[in-house]
């Protein structure tokens, strides 16, 4: 029986509108006359979700008891009983109840495949078994249900269902997606703008991963060899030499003009041209390269024009850069060169020859080599040597020289592998090939590696100051050059490791700077917004001044007016040079925290009345049964005084500011929300009086993040440790009514006002 045909619609979140599209599909077809059948679709209450299903026929569902509840699933068998042309069934990457006949409903999907009846399906990127690890990392939530890519991957067709994150937050903030009372904690958590950012970009790439792979075969399938340019990928030519990184620059700027284009590295090892000198400038080569968005290969061949060209067909490169030649203008006149060679049997590929500080300056000893020809490998080790290909990012993508030369003990099967360095200062002394202390193990595998070059089998040396050293078995000559693209790979790795390291060393000072910048250039602002107001009134006392000024000063003669002005500002400023010293002491460490647990129905009132009379425009909802947070009661009162008041500052003067808590991932929430303004406008969301809540929220262990309201204005998030355990916390979904005691201690306050 032919098998049915897999069509899946594969969305970045939930509510991008997946199960519509589907729907949509799936009434377009019965319209055609096509027998179309709804196997299991779940509307969440979705209105327009609902309107799609009405008019298609629904296979009745299976009951699966379950401790002591009953559950409905997917009924498989009545699904091929009923044996439509067309079966919908939703959210692939379900998982059945346990009791179920299979544990997975892609897995149902391959039985009703099998029956030759196509499937019309659902699945989000998140889902993804590839991409699992990495949603969770941006999201902080896990996902249990999955998928296998390979399901995905051999569908018929896949289709994106996309939609811009700040569209999916209006969706979901007038209610399309989930309940109202779970609106704002999705917002806040799971649906934050780059969240929702990352997981398109995922979906995104994925999808082209798959475009790619249908080219790939659909050019294998029609043996079309040729260069199709579908994107454009440029390919750069590396030797280890010094014209490498003019080379990389130059490669870089060709593939900018294009957005979307691809930089590939691609160095040809062979011969002895991977040892001595030539390593060193391929793993700094690599770096700058990895640094600008690209990605580092490497192939063996000993015919280098040939091995660039089918490296660069097998990654459908548009364009190839090469460099000029190093040799002497005698020696290019009896061999055309590696340049000139590769140009000639391009074909469609644009080759370019890019000039360099070493072109005609003759061969230098720290490069690659130049001609068309070397002497051809011999031996079943070597034509193995000849196909092999390092690619970037390391064997099998490895990225760690501990996994690469594990990886080395697999492929020879020796004993252990080490990687050694020389260590510095250390005297050249005529032993030091025997001597251990005249070296280090930068990076090892296996049992027992060697301490020093003496006491292995095999020493290919990686530069001046690395040598690989293994053990187990004298290996046969030809398989050397596969060594030392081993070692060049290990070298790499080790040495981006430690650029890595120093990188996160180094992090704590730059953010550091960036802060204390940050800080000064605030300070300047706000500081002179006060002393700009309080000068005219001086000017206008001691009449030095016209008393009108760019400042809120009154432009009136009346006395009392104007000290009142001044007052005021001067006011202003001893609270902003307060909270410069208050910031001061919390970067210094100075100011003690006294944590403990705080019911967030008692803090909102404190906080309040720290409040100017002018901010009275506060709606405070706070659901019952909010748990605890571990907080400081005076570093709280001083950050939501300063968060309300910034909130409300960039809200229209009609709006209310919105106050309201919620629980998550065992962390008490309290998020600040206005409306109606535009939050992008550069300042929403800073100012010292935001640099100084959020340092007492860091002090705390707290966060204070700024976002967007979706239609508009500023949400601030300030996220507390909960004083119970996660278990004891609020539930999502639970009633979203003010806490008794937080409406009558609000009414006071505003009965005060």
């Amino acid at each position: 029986m032919e098998r049915g045909q897999l069509r899946i619609y594969l969305g970045a979140a939930p509510g991008v509108g997946k199960t519509y599209a589907m729907l949509a599909e799936a009434n377009r077809r019965a319209e055609r006359g096509k027998d179309v059948a709804v196997g299991f679709v779940e509307t969440y209450g979705r209105p327009s979700t609902a309107a799609q299903l009405e008019g298609l026929e629904v296979v009745p569902r299976r009951n699966v008891p379950y401790r002591d509840t009953t559950f409905t699933e997917l009924d498989v068998d009545a699904v091929i009983a009923r044996r439509p042309q067309v079966a919908v069934i939703d959210e692939l990457a379900h998982t059945n109840v346990p009791g179920s006949p299979t544990t997975k409903r892609w897995q149902d999907v391959e039985r009703i495949l099998d029956a030759g009846i196509t499937v019309l399906s659902t699945v989000n990127v998140q889902h993804l078994d590839s991409v699992n690890d990495v949603v969770q990392q941006i999201t902080g939530v896990p996902q249990r249900e999955t998928v296998p890519d390979e399901v995905v991957r051999r569908a018929d067709e896949v289709q994106l269902v996309d939609i811009t994150p700040q569209a999916l937050r209006r969706r979901m903030a007038h209610g399309d997606i989930y309940a109202p009372d779970k609106v704002d904690a999705a917002l806040t958590h799971y649906f934050r703008v780059g969240n929702l950012t990352a997981l398109r970009e995922l979906a995104l790439l994925w999808l082209a991963d798959k475009v790619d792979d249908q080219l790939d075969d659909y050019r294998a399938d029609h043996k079309i060899a040729g260069t199709w340019e579908a994107r454009e990928r440029v390919v750069v030519a590396l030797t280890g030499g010094p014209e490498g990184d003019t080379l990389i620059r130059r490669a870089s700027r060709i593939a900018e003009r294009t957005r979307g284009a691809d930089l590939l590295a691609v160095h040809v090892a062979g011969g002895d041209a991977l040892a001595g000198g030539a390593s060193g400038g391929l793993a700094d080569q690599r770096v700058l390269v990895e640094s600008l968005g690209g990605t580092y290969h490497q192939v063996v061949g000993d015919d280098i024009p040939t091995a660039l060209l089918d490296f660069a067909r097998a990654v459908n490169a548009t364009q190839l850069v090469l460099g000029v030649s190093r040799r002497r203008r005698l020696g290019q006149m009896f061999s055309p060169g590696v340049g000139m060679t590769t140009t000639a049997r391009s074909g469609p590929i644009d080759v370019h020859l890019v000039t360099h500080e070493q072109a005609g300056l003759g061969q230098s000893g720290s490069g690659g080599r130049e001609g068309t020809k070397r002497r051809q490998p011999s031996g079943a080790a070597a034509d193995a040597a000849v196909l092999s290909v390092l690619a970037g990012g390391g064997l099998r993508g490895e990225r760690s020289p501990e996994a690469l030369l594990e990886r080395l003990l697999e492929t020879f099967d020796l004993a252990s592998a080490a990687l050694l360095e020389h260590r510095p200062g250390a005297p050249l002394t005529p032993d030091r090939q025997r001597d251990p202390r005249h070296w280090r193990i930068a990076a090892c595998a296996g049992p027992e590696p060697c301490a020093s070059p003496y006491e292995g089998d095999v020493d290919i040396p990686v530069g001046e100051e690395l040598t690989l050293i293994l053990r187990g078995r004298t290996l046969a000559a030809a398989d050397r050059r596969v060594l030392e693209a081993y070692a060049v790979q290990a070298a790499i790795a080790l040495r981006l490791r430690r650029l890595e390291e120093e990188t996160e060393r180094l992090r704590p000072v730059a953010e550091a700077d960036r802060a204390r910048t940050a800080l000064l250039n605030e300070v300047g602002r706000e500081l002179r917004i006060p002393l700009a107001a309080a000068q005219p009134a001086v000017d206008s006392l001691t009449g030095t001044g016209t008393g009108t000024g760019t400042g809120t000063a009154p432009t009136g003669d009346d006395p009392a007016q104007l000290v009142a002005a001044a007052k005021i500002s001067l006011g202003r400023l001893d609270r902003l040079i307060g909270s410069l010293l208050d910031v001061t002491r919390v970067q210094a460490g100075t100011l003690g925290v006294d944590a403990q647990p705080l019911a967030v129905e008692d803090l909102v009132p404190d906080a309040l009345d720290g409040l100017a009379p002018s901010c009275h425009h506060v709606d405070v909802r706070i659901p019952d049964g909010v748990p605890e947070a571990l907080a400081d009661p005076a570093m709280m009162r001083r950050i939501l005084v300063n968060v309300i008041s910034n909130v409300q500052h960039h809200s229209p003067a009609d709006e209310n500011v919105l106050l309201t808590a919620s629980t998550h991932a065992g962390r008490v929430e309290l998020r600040v929300v206005g409306h109606g303004a535009d939050s992008g406008d550069g300042e929403a969301g800073t100012g010292l009086g935001i640099t100084l809540a959020r340092a007492l929220a860091d002090a705390m262990g707290a966060t204070l993040l700024p976002e967007e309201t979706p239609g508009g204005g500023l949400t601030m998030t300030l996220s507390l440790p909960a004083a119970l355990p996660p278990a004891a916390a609020l539930d999502e979904s639970a009633d979203q009514t003010a806490h008794p005691a937080v409406v009558d201690r609000v009414t006071d306050w505003r009965a005060r006002q």
